[in-house]
């Protein structure tokens, strides 16, 4: 069954979006806790998500963090604005940026304004300016239009949209 006409993928049922569902929500549920929720025979739940899997709509089990007690207390988001939107020095600031341990996101956009908006997670407001810092000393970044913002809280967070 399709779950709606969108779906590119013909073989994911109503139960399988409920498994994901159920996964996101948390995915270390056991399986005997995810058959009772979905409807779906426990013995069932391991091969459906192996056949997620493959149909590559479940990536990865994953955990949430609590990154503040772990001394991590600011975030800063960047809005950074290239020169150049193509060349070598494009694909190494894109290169630094995924590699670098305290970019947690960086998302490219659309617009006038930006080019890709990059999250940044520091122990402290310095540590994680130093980081922009880093980021402005690239021939390619046009430190005149980008933009440094300090999260004072975050009201919510989620890995995807809650009504799917």
């Amino acid at each position: 069954m399709v779950v709606n006409g969108n779906n590119k993928y013909e073989n994911v049922t109503e139960k399988d979006i409920a498994l994901l569902r159920e996964l996101v929500r948390d995915s270390s549920q056991a399986n005997k806790r995810l058959a009772g929720k979905v409807d779906i025979a426990e013995n069932r739940i391991a091969q459906s998500k192996e056949r997620l899997a493959k149909a590559g709509l479940l990536k990865r089990h994953t955990v949430e963090v609590d990154y503040k007690k772990l001394g991590f207390g600011a975030t800063i988001l960047f809005t950074l604005k290239l020169k150049q939107k193509t060349g070598s020095d494009t694909e190494e600031l894109r290169s630094f940026l995924i590699e670098n341990d305290k970019v947690v996101e960086v998302v490219t956009v659309l617009g006038p304004t930006a080019d890709f908006i990059v999250k940044i997670m520091g122990r402290d407001l310095e540590e994680a300016a130093d980081v922009v810092a880093a980021i402005n000393r690239w021939d390619n970044v046009d430190p005149s239009a980008s933009f440094t913002m300090a999260v004072a809280r975050t009201h919510k967070s989620e890995r995807g949209p809650a009504n799917w």
